[in-house]
């Protein structure tokens, strides 16, 4: 098999290092991730396509039921700006 660089960031390289397991390569954590987000996207898609609109709570209705206050919601909306 060929290979590439890929240029990542020390602190990419950080994360990917925690999450290998004993003698796995970047390339087999890299794949392991994608057929994992792969498998999410199309578990959120069925849900999407199978729960009825009126089932629907936006975001900051479920943080309210999780028992974040105001201050806590608008402090995580303001990281996702």
């Amino acid at each position: 098999m060929g290979s590439v660089v890929i240029r990542i960031s020390p602190e990419t390289r950080e994360l990917l290092k925690q999450r290998a397991a004993k003698d796995q390569t970047y390339d087999q954590i890299i794949q392991e991730m994608v057929e994992v987000y792969d498998a999410l996207m199309a578990e959120f898609e069925r849900m999407l396509r199978d729960t009825p609109e009126r089932e629907w709570i936006s975001h900051r209705q479920l943080l309210k039921d999780l028992g974040l206050t105001e201050e806590e919601i608008e402090r995580e909306r303001e990281k996702l700006d």
